[in-house]
């Protein structure tokens, strides 16, 4: 059956315009490892965070049937697996962050929307060992495998960690568009609050207004984002002039956005910029996002190369668990750290 076309209150309507004039990374030079390769990179990234906050990245080295296969995977989980399967690593059972979650019990704009995201999916992090002291840390923990499901927890780790690599290879071009040394950042993400998602958006019908929408309007709480959509579309990032402008799905790009801990890292010279989803296209809409954040304990300030007699630091010192626990806990019903009820001191 046909869904019903859906009708859009205008303010909702994002503003189309030919995907050339988004900002278009080629990462090809840095993975060069020249010098120079790199360089050219950081430069070009620098113009992207300060003038959008949300750019493409092509010649990632990652490759599109990558994320094509784990797009399989996040479909066969939704429609095999049982109602009882899914319960049984609901994240607000298991805790950590971790596992599935249904349509509404995640809300990313709560000031506007009443019933919460139209939109389940699944967190992964980081596989640990059992001796790994990270599992005592809040939002590490372990992940949350559906049994009787074989082949998909070796198929999310492999995207993890691909997604991973990619990253800690990204934070060091950052560093350089920072005037910072190459490895300024890497013992501060050798033990990431690193996040894989996948993500179903159902069709919206009928009249959309922001009591409701595929996911609400919100910034990322970390250092970036990068996100692998499934050519359905549906994704819109305001820009500076306030206008929301639709972010077109290529399969052959990621879409890279910087978070909010990345602008107060910088001072806010690099802009976490407000996004949200849409989907009008009678079909169903599937993400891969992977959010990049540091080591728990890593101690965040304002870079020194961000910070002027004319331009003070911004903000307090915080360590990355404090900055994604203070904006992630409010999006919730439910502890996200030990499951169950919410925890009134969260």
């Amino acid at each position: 059956m046909m869904t019903p076309a859906a009708i859009l209150d205008t303010s909702l309507q994002g503003k189309r315009i030919p995907f050339t004039q988004a900002p278009i990374i080629d990462f090809a030079p840095a993975e060069s490892g020249t010098r120079a390769g790199k360089l050219e990179v950081a430069k070009h990234l620098r113009d992207a965070c300060i003038n959008a906050g949300f750019m493409y990245v092509k010649n990632s080295g990652v490759s599109p049937s990558l994320a094509e296969s784990t797009f399989s995977w996040a479909r066969r989980f939704l429609k095999e697996t049982t109602p009882e399967q899914k319960q049984a690593v609901s994240m607000a059972v298991h805790g950590h962050n971790r596992g599935y979650f249904t349509i509404g019990e995640e809300n990313l704009d709560p000031t506007s929307q009443a019933a919460g995201d139209l939109k389940e999916g699944y967190n992964i992090g980081r596989e640990l060992a059992p001796d790994d002291p990270d599992r005592n840390t809040p939002l590490c923990g372990t992940n949350a495998w559906p049994e009787d499901f074989p082949g998909f927890r070796e198929a999310m780790l492999t995207y993890f960690d691909a997604m991973n690599d990619l990253s800690r290879r990204m934070i060091r071009i950052f560093a350089l568009s920072l005037d910072m040394p190459e490895d300024y950042f890497d013992k501060m993400v050798d033990r990431p609050l690193a996040t894989m998602r996948f993500l179903h958006y159902p069709p919206q019908e009928g009249v959309i207004t922001e009591e409701q929408l595929g996911c609400g309007a919100h910034t990322d709480f970390g250092c970036f984002t990068f996100l692998a959509q499934d050519g359905v579309g549906g994704l819109q990032a305001r820009n500076v002039a306030g206008e929301w402008i639709e972010i077109p799905s290529r399969t052959d790009c990621f879409v890279m956005n910087i978070g909010d801990m990345f602008q107060r890292w910088t001072n806010d010279l690099y802009i976490s910029t407000l996004h949200r989803v849409i989907n009008t296209s009678e079909k169903d809409r599937y993400s891969l996002p992977f959010f990049f954040d540091p080591n728990a304990d890593a101690y965040i300030e304002a870079l020194p190369t961000c910070v002027t007699p004319e331009r003070p630091a911004h903000y307090a010192p915080t360590t990355g668990l404090k900055h994604i626990m203070e904006r992630l806990s409010a999006g919730y019903g439910f502890d996200i750290v030990n499951g169950g009820d919410k925890k009134e001191d969260m």
